[in-house]
């Protein structure tokens, strides 16, 4: 697979905007059973990042959207645990970026789930191991579509915005910086997804866009190059949630959780909480612990 080549046509429906109100929490452990509400999920996949979004049409028909998978085959497993009953199946797989604690995850749920669409930059990856998800995508020939900064995917009542990144983020040697950002929303609920942006990127979407969300993931595993004070107040999320594990890399930092605190955040962390479900019904956010 040539990313040069690789196909950027993408299709495109018409939505109406709609306008997110202040929620508060529900925090609890265990499963709910609620029909068709979107649902949010943060993945419990140690030192990594790995999400699912289960978005649901009016007639509560799902569509899942992965985004990243951590660093090996331990999401295969979380998936197996909330992935809808009928369906077993991967609609959108997003790659935020070619690092491996973000993509190598992908290479197993490829090989053991049907996926229809991967969305990624089109930047290559540096390490080896970004071969074999190349060779895993073309074995399964699925279609990997390019995305950046203005393109956008609605489906039913969910509409992702792709936030990031510029043309000129994409050429930045910084891989970070080329992240796969963006909003989701729907009918109840809205979220921003960061990848590992850190400090550049986030001013210039703070400045750009608005990015009200009653829910953050936390760019970067609460890195202190990340969550800055005026991306934070511009996203002003209900719900902070940070992918992490074990680490040596001090993550996450007191100055970023300082920042999400500051701005009244309820800050929740993979490493402490495990994984996580949101989501909003009656302008209630309800936090699961899984």
């Amino acid at each position: 697979m040539n990313e040069d080549k690789i196909s950027t046509k993408k299709a495109w429906l018409v939505v109406l905007a709609l306008w997110a109100i202040a929620a508060w929490f529900i925090l609890k452990t265990g499963i709910l059973n609620k029909k068709q509400a979107t649902e949010l999920f943060f993945l419990n996949v140690g030192q990594g990042d790995s999400e699912l979004i289960v978005a649901r049409d009016y007639g509560g028909r799902p569509t899942t959207i992965l985004i990243d998978g951590g660093r090996n085959a331990i999401v295969t497993g979380e998936l197996d645990r909330v992935l809808p009953p009928d369906h077993r199946l991967i609609d959108l797989m997003i790659m935020t970026h070619p690092q491996l604690d973000h993509f190598a995850g992908l290479i197993a749920v490829i090989q053991t789930l049907p996926v229809r669409v991967f969305l990624g930059t089109g930047r290559k990856g540096e390490i080896e191991s970004y071969n074999e998800l190349r060779e895993a995508l073309i074995a399964k020939k699925i279609p990997y579509v390019v995305v950046g900064e203005g393109d956008k995917i609605t489906y039913g009542r969910s509409r992702l915005d792709i936030l990031s990144p510029s043309p000129q983020e994409l050429r930045d040697p910084e891989l970070n910086n080329t992240c796969v950002v963006f909003r989701f929303s729907d009918a109840s609920i809205s979220a921003v997804y960061t990848g590992d942006i850190g400090f550049m990127v986030e001013n210039r979407l703070a400045k750009k866009y608005d990015l009200a969300s009653d829910v953050l993931k936390v760019g970067h595993h609460g890195s202190k190059f990340s969550s800055g004070s005026a991306f934070v107040k511009a996203t002003n999320p209900k719900a902070a949630v940070i992918e992490v594990g074990q680490n040596t890399y001090g993550h996450p930092t007191k100055s970023a959780l300082d920042r999400l605190e500051r701005n009244g955040a309820q800050i929740f962390r993979t490493d402490r909480d495990g994984a996580l479900k949101i989501t909003k019904e009656k302008n209630i956010l309800t936090v699961i612990k899984l």
